[in-house]
């Protein structure tokens, strides 16, 4: 257990909150495996109509703790790792996700949108892929959905400039269904999971299991993907990347091809 992901059920919502603000929420194992307790709690439980997630403080999530994104490299090499695990648990959720961005979504932050059913962002909130600035490449599937869904052009936008996306943006590409005034965030989120929660849960469950169909290729490419984010994750270009980052200097990238 950990006090950096707080739990609570609310009139049929599964309120998942982030809490992590003194490291930006930036996400740690124990906290992957915290969200992925929450959903199957959500899938399991009875009561549970919707799972809303939510950021503590300022921030929707940093992304990954850094000290823990340097040893993904091994995660191929034990069990399965548990930022895996939440993609796969996120991508096949049968009840209704819902996100309510508070602020800046990075790495996992925005890619998990991508899996999520509705989006409602903060005016203060931004989005920013920097997978390909890293050395490494996308995860949680999003290099097939992001395409299906946004178009070929806006997720190349997200995933190769690796540029940060204003809410106003990112609502144009249809990776949010709503901006809103940072002080309506939370009311607003909540009344679209109170109305979700009135319905007829079945229906809803087979609604949201015909539109998504099929699975299994979204599942094999969260495979590939983390297979080639390990290899990438012992690249001299991730090297590079990683000393920028340490040394507080801008990348040089000039001597790969």
């Amino acid at each position: 257990m950990t006090d950096k992901i707080v739990v609570h059920e609310d009139r049929g919502i599964l309120r998942v909150k982030i809490n992590h603000p003194e490291k930006k929420n930036s996400l740690l194992p124990e906290m992957y495996r915290a969200l992925c307790d929450a959903f199957r709690h959500a899938e399991e439980t009875r009561s549970v109509r919707v799972l809303l997630l939510e950021g503590e403080g300022d921030m929707f999530t940093a992304g990954n703790d850094m000290s823990s994104f340097l040893a993904i490299k091994d995660a191929d090499k034990t069990q399965e790792n548990p930022s895996m695990t939440l993609m796969k648990l996120a991508a096949t959720a049968e009840k209704p996700v819902v996100a309510a961005v508070n602020g800046p979504a990075v790495g996992i932050g925005i890619t998990l949108l991508s899996s999520v059913d509705l989006v409602f962002a903060s005016e203060q909130a931004r989005f920013l892929a920097p997978f390909v600035s890293l050395g490494i490449v996308p995860e949680a599937g999003t290099t097939m959905l992001m395409p299906q869904f946004l178009g070929w052009q806006a997720a190349a936008e997200i995933l190769l400039t690796g540029d940060w996306i204003s809410a106003d943006r990112a609502q144009q590409m249809g990776l949010v269904n709503r901006v809103v005034p940072h002080a309506e965030l939370e009311e607003t989120a909540l009344a679209a999971c109170l109305n979700i929660a009135s319905k007829p849960p079945e229906s809803v469950r087979l609604t949201k299991q015909m539109m998504r169909g099929d699975t299994s290729a979204l599942m094999e490419r969260i495979e590939h993907e983390m297979q080639v984010l390990a290899k990438c994750a012992e690249s001299d270009e991730m090297k590079e990347a990683v000393m920028a980052f340490l040394e507080k200097r801008k990348p040089d990238f000039s001597r790969f091809g």
